[in-house]
């Protein structure tokens, strides 16, 4: 199975069913992975899911009608992701999540105009997005105002504070 398929199938787990992400890489884990395959999955649904209020918005902006096959727009997400915040190579990315809907043909012409639309247009579409304060922020809207409200001079260090990646600790035995 694709990579990036099975982080769809973990994606659509946590997003539309409330599963843990810890708790559905295990599972997911369960088959016969690479540890190389296991790290990009992992790094991938942790981050799809730091960046998803600002991710879904900008798919939202790049179609016409909202795409309900939660795992074709998991796929889309996946896509972004690696694009904007990965070190994966453009081509790469876009072949590569292409061939994560090979499942579905009327897919993978939506998925391959999608992730080459927003690879052209990425800085005009992520300034049309951060007009939006929470968006900007990937932030949900409900937590956007209640930190706003709690902590108005801090907003800004507080997101920003959350988005970051966690320091990497060592601990010797």
């Amino acid at each position: 199975m694709n990579t990036r398929a099975l982080a769809a199938d973990i994606l659509v787990e946590v997003v539309r069913q409330g599963r843990s992400l810890n708790s559905a890489l295990d599972q997911a884990f369960e088959n016969e992975l690479s540890s190389k395959d296991r790290t990009f999955i992992q790094a991938v649904c942790y981050g799809v899911l730091r960046w998803y209020w600002r991710l879904n918005p900008l798919l939202g902006l790049l179609t016409r009608k909202p795409i309900k096959d939660d795992r074709i727009r998991m796929i889309a997400l996946i896509g972004f992701y690696q694009l904007g915040h990965m070190r994966v190579a453009p081509h790469a990315a876009v072949s590569e999540t292409v061939e994560a809907v090979q499942y579905d043909t009327w897919a993978k012409p939506l998925i391959n105009a999608l992730i080459r639309n927003y690879q052209r247009n990425r800085e005009s579409l992520e300034q049309r997005i951060d007009s939006v304060s929470h968006v900007a922020l990937a932030h949900p809207q409900w937590l956007f105002d209640k930190i706003k409200r709690d902590w108005p001079a801090h907003v800004l260090e507080i997101f920003a504070a959350n988005n970051d990646h966690p320091p990497m600790t060592l601990r010797v035995n």
